[in-house]
């Protein structure tokens, strides 16, 4: 099931508040082509670092951990894409976790 799943050109800043708990076990970050310098893609989850992945040579970021996310906490996916690379952004999750 996914939670989330965006694409853009700019920078990106995507925020999603579950309604109800669960976990997320697979974030995936793709680029058109590679980063810029020092720009990292950063994923948190009420505000502590769970993803941290500089792109300056990567065009894609595959993280399987499972993440818990309780009722209330914020996710949140940012990059600040200064080359203006498309990017697109999943984020699946066990069944039971929703947003509103």
């Amino acid at each position: 099931m996914l939670l989330l799943s965006e694409t853009g050109t700019g920078a990106m800043s995507e925020t999603v508040t579950p309604v109800s708990g669960g976990t997320a076990r697979n974030i995936q970050l793709h680029l058109d082509a590679v980063g810029g310098v020092n720009e990292n893609f950063v994923a948190t989850i009420n505000n502590c670092v769970a993803v941290s992945q500089d792109m300056v040579a990567a065009t894609d970021v595959i993280d399987v951990r499972h993440m818990i996310i309780f009722p209330g906490q914020t996710a949140t996916f940012t990059y600040a894409n200064t080359a203006a690379n498309t990017w697109t952004l999943r984020v699946a999750c066990q069944q039971g976790l929703a947003t509103s």
